[in-house]
């Protein structure tokens, strides 16, 4: 299996539609424990993360955990956002990252 290329959003919801990215663990950032971390919090698709947005997607991952998303992991709310943009997450701007934060 190759290495995943860098996309923009819109191209990331074009491949998605097309039904390339259906499981969580295909993302960007993402593996299986990921993705079985994110369908016991309820997120059964990638499709159902990216609606949900990175911020969202957080919150229900650490309640289903029965943790206080505060303080907040950090490198997780980024790999949830890089995987929706499709990009590895260390490559997020500064502002990306900022306003994640400042999302809570």
């Amino acid at each position: 299996m190759g290495a995943k290329p860098h996309q923009s959003g819109k191209q990331v919801y074009r491949k998605l539609i097309g039904g390339k990215i259906s499981n969580i663990r295909d993302a960007y950032n993402l593996t299986k424990t990921h993705e079985s971390q994110s369908r016991r919090s309820g997120i059964q698709s990638f499709e159902q993360l990216v609606r949900m947005g990175s911020i969202e997607a957080y919150k229900a991952l650490c309640e289903a955990r029965h943790t206080d998303p505060y303080p907040i992991n950090r490198k997780l709310l980024w790999q949830l956002e890089g995987a929706i943009q499709n990009v590895h997450w260390c490559v997020l701007s500064k502002e990306t990252k900022e306003r994640l934060l400042n999302g809570f």
